[in-house]
């Protein structure tokens, strides 16, 4: 019963400490953004309901009851549908802003495309999850393992293309830059590289404890990798808002004094070429943000 339902404390303790990170992205997003329209707090609300639900149903309303632990309440369904929705919210988020910064349409269509098989998967599992909760989970794991597998590498999938994608794009885009909006490229490829490879190692690790729960069908193992994936809604949506709030501190960046050159009087005409540029690499940064972060 401990390596159960420890896993799955231990998870959602840590989604909840997520949850407050996110909370603070919210408020600062909100205070610099109010006009803008955002629901998806709602979301990641009624996802850490659900999970605060799963903990209460197996530790206080059937504590010591060993049998309940194979069975799926109906707040694990609820839990893996707003789980999807968020994930497949944020890749979109990212899919788009792919295609307003590259105008070009494969990559965005091939990553649409992805997107959707994944919300098509987690509807499915989701809706088996809620009208078959008196089945069991290793009767689950046993029947639906497989799709399991293939979302999850779906998901690992489209999010190497999204990483990948926007640090091809933002390389290119520092050739023909300016000095500040090359640093400005700089920092998010930088979070760009940073935010990626911390879900694709999360999305590793899912991967080969789905793979093991799928072959050992031990409730241990399956609360184990269920204690891991309780965490990925959060992972994906601090790394969105942390990504929109990062807005504020890109312009102040290139909105920031000493944009100008001392030069000798006799140097007129180089002064004002210099003063000419230096203010294009504040209109061509702002720019880019704009295509950037719409």
């Amino acid at each position: 019963m401990g390596a159960s339902l420890g896993a799955l404390e231990i998870g959602i303790l840590l989604s909840s400490a997520l949850f407050g990170v996110l909370t603070a992205q919210v408020y600062t997003y909100h205070k610099n953004f109010h006009n803008e329209r955002l629901w998806i707090k709602l979301v990641e609300l009624g996802h850490t309901i659900c999970i605060f639900h799963m903990i209460y149903f197996y530790t206080i309303t059937h504590f010591g009851d060993l049998s309940t632990l194979n069975v799926v309440p109906s707040s694990l369904g609820a839990a893996v549908v707003l789980h999807g929705i968020i994930i497949v919210f944020v890749q979109g988020y990212f899919t788009y802003r792919i295609w307003r910064f590259s105008e070009r349409l494969y990559i965005p269509i091939f990553s649409t495309i992805l997107i959707i098989c994944q919300a098509l998967a987690i509807v499915m599992l989701g809706v088996e999850l809620i009208t078959t909760a008196t089945k069991g989970i290793i009767q689950f794991v046993d029947k639906w393992g497989w799709l399991t597998f293939i979302l999850l590498v779906l998901r690992s999938i489209s999010n190497i293309i999204i990483s990948g994608a926007m640090v091809y794009y933002l390389g290119i885009s520092k050739k023909n830059a300016y000095k500040k909006t090359v640093v400005v490229l700089d920092k998010l490829i930088l979070w760009s590289i940073e935010t990626g490879m911390v879900i694709s190692i999360m999305e590793f690790f899912s991967l080969i404890l789905a793979s093991v729960s799928h072959q050992d069908r031990t409730l241990s193992k399956i609360y184990i990798w269920i204690g891991l994936l309780v965490t990925f809604p959060k992972v994906f949506s601090i790394t969105m808002m942390a990504n929109i709030n990062s807005r504020m501190d890109l312009r102040k960046t290139l909105a920031s004094p000493g944009r100008t050159i001392p030069v000798h009087a006799n140097t007129l005409n180089i002064a004002m070429h210099t003063e000419v540029n230096l203010d294009n690499d504040v209109e061509v940064g702002n720019e880019t943000m704009d295509r950037f972060n719409k």
